[in-house]
């Protein structure tokens, strides 16, 4: 029997994920996590208390990060042989139109934190609820740029990788080809993680029990959830189809379909001010926007 370990995650959300699946793949091992997307992560105190109890761990996984106590500059040179840092996974390719709108303190979180660029950009141009629907139109996706997002993705992944010790681009890629490896931009599926935490483990020669996902509960389904366009699907000649339902807690996490998702986003987009309908995030996507005289009113000035 493979020696019992003590892992530690340090990172976004994604390491609840991944805390759930190393208890699976190392059965006998102990595992501490300290979640970036926790609001008491954000507490110096707690951060150093939680780094104090790495001296016991035989590895620590880490996303890159700028925070006191457990950012790669205070344990690098502390855990220099027990440190890895791992990819932090982005990606639009699949989810070409989501972004957020609003600045920080004001951001659009009703009904869900995740908009569309599709729904946002014909409500500014005055269309009606029904031309919004079927703005969802592979046309449309060509026109606002979208269909870019699929590299621009890549490309940001691969910077990312720049900082890590094993690099994440390429299989998420080939997993993102063979099935749904992305609930959002930024919360991958399970068996995905599980894909490229077995090769972290392989990395390390850690002998790891395999085991198939279906059926586990994956934890990012806590969160809000968004379709792959069928467009999308179709575009990129994917294998697979996903339910075309965004999951949505707001709404005691009920599914709704695309003519619900739109007069939703319409009537908040109507009872707010103009000047707060604009695209702050993701960067690549706000860029592009910035950059075209067509769409550069997406996003404030500032960004332009």
């Amino acid at each position: 029997m493979p020696k019992p370990l003590r892992i530690a995650f340090i990172g976004n959300c994604q390491v609840q994920t991944y805390d759930v699946l190393t208890r699976r793949m190392l059965p006998h091992s102990d595992v501490i996590s300290l979640d970036f997307s926790e609001q008491a992560s954000r507490d110096e105190a707690l951060r150093r208390n939680f780094s104090t109890g790495l001296d016991g761990c035989d590895h620590i996984f880490l996303h890159t990060n700028g925070f006191s106590y457990t950012g790669e500059a205070f344990l690098e040179p502390l855990y220099p042989d027990r440190l890895v840092k791992i990819a932090n996974f982005y990606f639009r390719g699949l989810h070409p139109d989501s972004c957020y709108v609003g600045d920080f303190e004001h951001r659009f979180t009703e009904p869900t934190a995740v908009n569309s660029l599709l729904v946002l950009e014909a409500f500014t141009r005055g269309l009606s609820e029904q031309e919004a629907l079927e703005a969802f139109a592979p046309a449309s996706y060509q026109r606002l740029g979208l269909f870019d997002a699929w590299r621009s993705s890549m490309e940001e992944m691969r910077r990312r990788d720049a900082q890590v010790d094993l690099a994440g681009a390429e299989i998420m890629e080939a997993c993102s080809r063979r099935y749904p490896s992305f609930w959002t931009m930024n919360h991958p599926s399970i068996p995905f993680l599980k894909e490229y935490l077995g090769r972290v483990f392989d990395l390390l020669g850690i002998r790891w029990q395999d085991f198939d996902t279906a059926g586990m509960i994956d934890p990012m389904c806590v969160h809000d959830t968004v379709p792959i366009a069928d467009e999308i699907a179709e575009h990129f000649r994917l294998p697979y189809r996903t339910t075309q339902r965004w999951k949505i807690n707001s709404l005691n996490q009920r599914f709704v379909d695309r003519r619900e998702f739109v007069g939703r986003f319409y009537a908040a987009y109507a009872a707010a001010p103009p000047e707060r309908l604009k695209v702050h995030s993701p960067t690549d996507l706000v860029e592009r926007l910035g950059d075209s005289p067509e769409f550069r009113h997406l996003v404030a000035e500032e960004r332009r």
